[in-house]
């Protein structure tokens, strides 16, 4: 369940409605080499923002790609308009109440759908996410395959099965991630307890923090896999980041 937030954490969006705070959010957009973009926005998306909560539901995604993974993968995606710059020396912690209820896909197979909190650099292409369904979280390492990318393109979703969480529907979840520029580090946790670790971590001079639903199901013969009839309901709160410099 959710823990106290510390007295020293800034609140980015206190999500008092009635309406998403244009100011502070964006859709991910792709631009296309023709001038157009792709939108990561579900058509059928309901939103609500109010009690300091963001709430997006769809019913059924439809939203797929046929010939790019990255613009296959969000059907819905919020990013933050602010970058926050890392310090040279410190802890800078990025955390989110988080909880999801999906529809109509596999429990045991995050690639058929999964809601996110996202810690990512789109121009560098690090990811760092923490991302649930009803029974399931998932740390996601990821270098996305981006023109500008700091490295060659990896995707690494990781699972720890001991870590003990109590798993339901609609059930919320405090999720972190928290990055330590000194040790070069990156941690992810879900209720104070960490769900993965890398130590010798690659790290970008800034990031964004991200809201999204994703699948994760590779294109095939170019053809989308990903929509199987599933949809899902996700809920975002207590949005904060916290810096520590040493």
């Amino acid at each position: 369940m959710p823990k106290t937030i510390s007295p020293h954490a800034h609140t980015y969006d206190d999500f008092s409605g009635p309406q998403l705070d244009a100011g502070k959010w964006m859709y991910l957009e792709y631009r296309m080499p023709d001038g157009s973009s792709w939108r990561c926005a579900e058509p059928g998306a309901v939103t609500s923002v109010a009690d300091g909560a963001l709430s997006v539901s769809v019913d059924r995604f439809r939203l797929e790609h046929d010939g790019i993974q990255i613009m296959d993968n969000p059907k819905h995606l919020l990013l933050s308009t602010k970058s926050f710059s890392l310090p040279r020396s410190g802890l800078i912690t990025f955390s989110a109440d988080m909880a999801v209820s999906c529809r109509g896909n596999d429990l045991h197979d995050y690639r058929d759908g999964v809601a996110a909190f996202n810690v990512l650099d789109m121009e560098s292409g690090w990811v760092f996410d923490v991302a649930a369904n009803n029974d399931h979280m998932w740390a996601i390492h990821e270098m996305l395959p981006v023109p500008s990318a700091a490295a060659a393109p990896f995707t690494h979703v990781v699972e720890d099965p001991f870590v003990g969480l109590t798993m339901r529907p609609g059930r919320p979840h405090r999720c972190q991630v928290v990055i330590d520029t000194g040790a070069g580090s990156v941690t992810w946790l879900v209720d104070d307890k960490p769900i993965h670790h890398v130590a010798s971590a690659q790290l970008p001079r800034q990031v964004r923090v991200g809201l999204g639903m994703f699948t994760l199901r590779p294109i095939v013969f170019g053809k989308s896999q990903s929509l199987r009839g599933q949809g899902m309901s996700a809920w975002w709160s207590n949005l904060t980041v916290e810096e520590q410099a040493f």
